[in-house]
């Protein structure tokens, strides 16, 4: 183990220069192609001014790395600036979700693996059932008045969400 720590440390450089290097663009287009929303026929952008997103996060395991992907209320807040997010985890309970005027977007990921987090989806859409439902890890049932799939749970696709949920290039 203290074999593979060592040879993972003297290729810190190496991994650095990769991620420097990166190709947004390419990554930006394949978590694009990934998208997948339920009812498929949504015509407009759904979100046309901020905001309140509200991230349903499990905690991360250990093999989950120390670098943490932008979420997607952080990328729809880089085209909507004034959105509002909230973090909730099965410890947690939801915010207040009547904020008038203001659109909601819940964001499970693998929802269909935690009972917490579909019991507070659950509670959340009987409260507004106007919310848009982004699931950034495996789908299960659609939910909510427009169902986003991202397939992934990186920058690129939380990117990839924010721009199609606002209909920004």
């Amino acid at each position: 183990m203290r074999d593979l720590a060592a040879w993972y440390d003297a290729r810190a450089e190496a991994r650095a220069a990769v991620a420097r290097d990166a190709d947004e663009g390419l990554g930006l287009a394949a978590a694009t192609a990934a998208l997948r929303a339920t009812p498929a026929e949504q015509a407009a952008a759904p979100l046309t001014k901020a905001p309140l997103v509200v991230h349903l996060a499990a905690r991360p395991s250990q093999a989950v790395g120390r670098a943490t992907p932008l979420k997607v209320g952080q990328a729809i807040e880089e085209i909507l600036p004034g959105t509002a997010t909230a973090e909730v985890d099965g410890d947690g309970h939801l915010p207040d979700l009547s904020e008038a005027g203001r659109p909601l977007v819940i964001v499970v990921h693998d929802a269909v693996r935690h009972a917490w987090m579909r019991r507070l989806l659950e509670e959340a859409l009987r409260a507004r059932p106007d919310a848009v439902v982004v699931e950034t890890g495996m789908p299960g049932p659609p939910a909510g008045r427009l169902y986003l799939t991202t397939h992934g749970n990186s920058t690129a696709s939380a990117r990839a969400a924010a721009r199609w949920l606002t209909g920004g290039a």
